[in-house]
């Protein structure tokens, strides 16, 4: 958006100045979409104004409404002066698994009653690798696991990253055969 008062000269109180000020050019605005994935890792993006193509190299880490500067790539300047500034608004896509909260990811995660009446590994996909988290015995369906730094990158230092929080919920098995219902309704019975 360009400020009103780009490419006009100031006079003064009453009187012309002996030579104009060069003022800035006027500052650019544009946005872009990406998915988590690629806020995740970091990525490029080709953003095409006033026929010229800019590459734009997004950190990993970026929030979702960040807005980046590129300085001197908005209008060229009427009087000599500097161009403007280009401002990118980057916005990141919702994810169908994954909800962001600020470098924290959460997702919910399927647990057969099995394991979690009798304890066991659950492996778990985190937005880039799979893991097999301990469930201990007698788990009840909504509790939530936390993975340490499983979450995004932090925007500043990607070495750091935030958490996952995986939420599970007990799935009942469908396919049981003869043998593993009357086993079950005997524990049933005698309980």
């Amino acid at each position: 958006r360009s400020d009103s008062l780009f490419g006009q000269h100031n006079t003064g109180f009453g009187g012309k100045r002996k030579g104009s000020r060069a003022t800035k050019g006027d500052d650019y605005q544009t946005e872009t979409t990406i998915s988590l994935d690629e806020a995740f890792a970091g990525c490029t993006r080709q953003v095409n104004l006033e026929n010229q193509t800019l590459n734009l190299k997004l950190k990993p880490g970026i929030a979702d409404g960040q807005i980046l500067k590129m300085k001197e790539k908005g209008g060229p300047s009427r009087s000599g002066g500097p161009a403007g500034d280009l401002f990118i608004t980057v916005y990141v896509q919702k994810h169908p698994r994954y909800e962001r909260k600020g470098n924290d990811l959460y997702f919910d995660a399927p647990l057969d009653a099995f394991t979690a009446i009798i304890g066991g590994k659950l492996p778990v996909q985190t937005i880039d690798k799979t893991l097999n988290i301990n469930i201990p015995a007698g788990t009840d369906s909504d509790k939530t696991f936390r993975l340490k730094e499983m979450g995004m990158p932090k925007y500043d230092d990607p070495t750091q990253r935030g958490d996952s929080y995986v939420r599970v919920y007990i799935t009942t098995p469908k396919n049981l055969t003869p043998e593993q219902k009357e086993s079950i309704a005997r524990i049933v019975q005698a309980k």
